[in-house]
């Protein structure tokens, strides 16, 4: 917030206007201090006014640059509009010189007597202030328009990310939802206890999912207890024909990863394993740092279903799936990740690896 209130108060036309023509003040008020002196005050007053005389015509330029549809005419069109209003501009100044020369009635400081010559070689100097100050001014404001239309992107992406996560979160398979419920209902008459541990743990999978933002990023740790409560509660179910088997590096706990990432891979791992592996199905789950690379193994017995070759379009998860897992990771870390599936000797492999070090 501090940071976006400071661009602001930068990039203002007010703050750069006051200080390029003060700076432009100081600037000549240094060149003449050699031949008059430091204490000289009407050498300071002369510059203020001529300083003053250009911050008041340049605002005349901003209100007729103002009424110009700069992006519907030709470029040539525009630089030729700068170039006659800066002439217009340079005569003004030209004369308003004239006029101070006479007003402050110093013959050190005093104008020259008027010929074309001098007339000519001043309008041309200061003709080429008006085309600095213009080019300044359209470059200044063609790069706000673009900053702003760049922050509207990134909220338009952000906001995108942010439903689809949602869409993720809310729209989470109702079969898992309600096989979850009937199995707790069901092991209540049989094995309280277990009926106990497998609410607790379902309990803890939807907290999790519900409660962290869509742009947070946490512990890998609690990512992957989430993972932990959603296969306990799948393995409830499906008993002998799921294996689960972790392999977890614990110096990676606390490195962060964007909340609920390894959901979809997790499930499409239970799905399409089902569909495609002989019984037991085998899951791995590892997590381990390999040189720069954080690693992420979610890796299945069986084979991609031929409707869904192995790419991150087409492999769907509650019509979410991969794709949403892979623009995450890009919003999150650009060009410090990479991602890979392929199927291998019965197994498929989903593969997250991520920089570990991170630029901050």
């Amino acid at each position: 917030m501090k940071t976006t209130k400071l661009y602001e108060v930068i990039s203002s036309f007010w703050f750069l206007q006051i200080t390029g023509w003060s700076i432009y003040m100081v600037y000549f008020y240094i060149m003449y201090i050699p031949l008059y002196g430091f204490y000289d005050l009407k050498v300071f007053v002369w510059n203020f006014c001529y300083a003053f005389e250009g911050f008041l015509l340049s605002l005349l330029l901003r209100n007729i640059y103002k009424r110009i549809n700069y992006h519907s005419i030709p470029f040539l069109t525009l630089s030729f509009y700068v170039l006659l209003l800066s002439l217009a501009f340079a005569v003004i100044y030209y004369w308003g010189e004239k006029f101070t020369d006479l007003l402050l009635s110093d013959q050190r400081i005093k104008g020259h007597p008027i010929n074309i010559r001098d007339f000519i070689y001043a309008s041309l100097q200061t003709t080429f202030l008006g085309v600095c100050w213009s080019t300044l001014y359209f470059t200044i404001k063609l790069w706000k328009e673009w900053y702003f239309q760049k922050e509207l992107t990134s909220q338009a992406n952000e906001k995108l990310q942010t439903a689809q996560l949602q869409i993720l979160r809310y729209q989470l398979n109702p079969h898992f939802l309600f096989n979850s419920l009937s199995s707790i209902r069901a092991l209540i008459d049989e094995d309280v206890d277990c009926a106990k541990m497998m609410l607790t743990n379902l309990s803890d999978f939807l907290r999790y999912s519900l409660i962290n933002k869509s742009d947070s990023m946490v512990p890998f740790n609690d990512e992957i207890d989430a993972v932990k409560c959603f296969f306990s509660i799948e393995k409830e179910r499906y008993e002998d024909k799921l294996e689960i088997n972790y392999n977890i590096d614990p110096v990676i706990n606390d490195f962060l990863i964007p909340s609920f990432l390894l959901y979809p891979i997790a499930e499409n791992a239970l799905r399409y394993g089902l569909q495609t592996s002989s019984f037991p199905l085998r899951i791995f789950v590892n997590a381990y740092f390999s040189e720069m690379m954080l690693i992420i193994e979610i890796v299945n017995s069986g084979h991609w279903i031929k409707n869904n070759p192995p790419d991150a379009k087409n492999i769907t998860s509650n019509g979410i799936g991969l794709e949403n897992v892979v623009n995450r990771l890009m919003n999150n870390f650009h060009d410090k990740y990479k991602f890979t599936t392929e199927e291998n000797d019965g197994k498929v492999t989903v593969q997250i690896q991520i920089n570990r070090y991170l630029e901050k």
